[in-house]
């Protein structure tokens, strides 16, 4: 059923990508949003009422996926021309297939540290980082939104690569600036967050969930980086800086676990993520007179990073406050952080920002 679910989703593809494309994005929330609640209720039914355990979650992602086919395809299926190209199918296999082994690579990124921690630290140590890390992960919710829109946006650019430079250095900019600030809020509500939803035996939760967030924040830098290599077609060389990924990852993994524990393996995925921005990068600068020129802003990023640095650490420092303490750090904090970041903007966004919050003020 796993993999008849595989396919489903695979079939979908097709016509989720034509609304992407078509920039119908209403009609695509509405469709997404119907299948989600539908197999979220499935799921509860099945589960609860009918007391069908996994399977009964197995079933309702097959039977959600199949809702979903029908939806997309009942909206698009008509409007699309259906026909063969032997060309077309090379092409697309020789594009598609160096990008299979990717997948396995984000997934050891993932999740291959919590095989290294419990050899290292057993069992209990990765029940605590399941908590954080599957807490932080909600910020992949965000970062999924971005890089579903971001694909056919950055896509209709491939004849116009001219205009380009600016306008996708700018986009960088600005996801670092707004999405890094709400990966920060997981580092900074960690410590309250565990507090109030585990006991004290899984308090140590805390150091994971940020690191987890800023794993997936990584994630999406990575993808807003790509277009230079999907526009050269050489998306063969994402693999390739996946795997060297990959394996770094592996051997931080194994030294930070050791001297860490959970908090190393936590770090590690961060820097894993790191790592596979850094590679993309140095390989777009290398091949720069082959592929799109944007222009950066690295200085403002740079000046962002600092900041991101910092309150990581001290938010990941140990402390024993009680539970309205740690609260009152966290509000502090997080009061903080919109200046820091306002320091950063340009004298037209801050006007831009300034007439914002009056049209929000007025409008509450």
């Amino acid at each position: 059923m796993t993999l008849l679910t595989a396919g489903m989703t695979i079939l979908t593809s097709p016509f989720t990508l034509y609304l992407q494309f078509e920039e119908r994005a209403k009609l695509f929330v509405v469709l997404t949003i119907i299948t989600t609640l539908f197999s979220i209720a499935l799921s509860c039914a099945l589960v609860v009422f009918f007391k069908r355990g996994v399977h009964g979650m197995v079933e309702s992602t097959l039977v959600a996926s199949m809702i979903g086919l029908f939806l997309f395809s009942s909206f698009t299926f008509f409007r699309l021309k259906i026909q063969t190209s032997r060309k077309m199918i090379h092409k697309l296999l020789m594009l598609g297939l160096p990008l299979a082994p990717s997948f396995f690579m984000v997934f050891v990124l993932q999740h291959g540290n919590k095989y290294i921690l419990q050899y290292l630290s057993g069992l209990d140590a990765v029940g605590i980082y399941n908590i954080g890390f599957n807490l932080g992960m909600a910020m992949s919710l965000l970062v999924s939104a971005l890089q579903s829109a971001w694909l056919p946006y950055f896509m209709s650019y491939m004849d116009k690569q001219e205009e380009a430079g600016i306008l996708f250095g700018r986009i960088l900019t600005y996801y670092v600036f707004i999405f890094g600030s709400v990966s920060l809020l997981f580092f900074i509500f960690a410590k309250p967050v565990i507090m109030i939803m585990t006991q004290p035996e899984f308090y140590e939760a805390y150091k994971v969930m940020g690191l987890s967030a800023g794993a997936s924040f990584m994630s999406g830098i990575f993808f807003i980086l790509l277009p230079g290599v999907y526009f050269a077609k050489d998306v063969r060389y994402v693999t390739i800086i996946q795997i060297v990924s990959t394996a770094i990852a592996v051997v931080l993994n194994f030294v930070f676990i050791h001297l860490y524990g959970l908090l190393g393996a936590a770090l590690a995925l961060l820097l894993g993520f790191a790592t596979m921005v850094l590679g993309l990068m140095i390989w777009n600068y290398l091949q720069k007179h082959r592929y799109v020129q944007v222009l950066y802003e690295w200085r403002r990023i740079l000046q962002f990073g600092v900041i991101y640095v910092l309150y990581g650490v001290l938010m990941l420092l140990e402390r024993h406050f009680s539970l309205p303490g740690e609260l009152l750090v966290s509000l502090i904090a997080t009061c903080l952080l919109p200046f820091f970041i306002y320091s950063l903007l340009e004298s037209n966004e801050r006007t831009y920002f300034k007439s914002f919050c009056k049209r929000l003020r007025r409008a509450c």
